[in-house]
């Protein structure tokens, strides 16, 4: 009986083969203003994934932003769990529909340009 060697394998650590480095996007800071939109945002009813895909943020970051303002009793929470499912998707649809509407209105704001938010 004839046993064949196993061709070698890379090695490889923690993901990633010898000789080749991870990409990494480029982390983009914060503005304060632009935290500061968020919450704003979101003290609206706007949910985290609408502002994320409206900011062009991953919804972690933006969820991180909101955490540490409702750490710090900047931002309550409100649970329509015991809404009705078609009462809290139309409103959802109602309250994007207007952050898209003043979205370049917010975003001349985080610029520096206004002094009031919209």
């Amino acid at each position: 009986m004839i046993f064949w060697a196993k061709k070698s394998q890379p090695k490889r650590t923690r993901g990633v083969f010898y000789g080749q480095l991870p990409t990494l996007s480029p982390r983009v800071p914060f503005f304060q203003r632009e935290k500061a939109a968020y919450i704003k945002i979101r003290r609206q009813g706007v949910s985290i994934n609408q502002i994320a895909e409206a900011f062009g943020r991953s919804t972690s970051a933006v969820f991180r932003v909101i955490k540490n303002a409702e750490g710090l009793e900047t931002l309550r929470s409100f649970d329509k769990r015991k809404l009705p499912a078609s009462v809290r998707r139309r409103s959802a649809s109602f309250r994007h529909q207007i952050l898209m509407k003043l979205l370049p209105r917010w975003e001349r704001w985080i610029a520096g340009d206004g002094d009031e938010p919209p």
